[in-house]
């Protein structure tokens, strides 16, 4: 079975995001180094936790609507394995 490099499909799936969403993404989760609280990347920035969470929120909604378009992938790798 093909290893799966988590790394270059998060890069993917980020690379299209606008400047503030990708850096939330990419801090928010530890991409890079360490996971951050949104406080910390609010106060970076000079803006609310609440609004580093909606900036979150848009991000994600853009990732999840490009993963979206490789379920049927998914899917048939999970039919194939299921049918051995």
């Amino acid at each position: 079975m093909k290893k799966i490099n988590c790394k270059k499909a998060s890069s993917y799936l980020i690379r299209d995001l606008k400047p503030k969403h990708k850096e939330v993404i990419v801090r928010r989760f530890g991409l890079k180094k360490e996971p951050e609280t949104l406080q910390a990347i609010g106060h970076d920035h000079g803006i609310t936790r609440e609004r580093v969470r909606q900036i979150e929120a848009e991000a994600l909604e853009i990732i999840r609507k490009k993963a979206e378009k490789y379920q049927d992938v998914f899917n048939y790798i999970l039919e194939t394995i299921d049918s051995f």
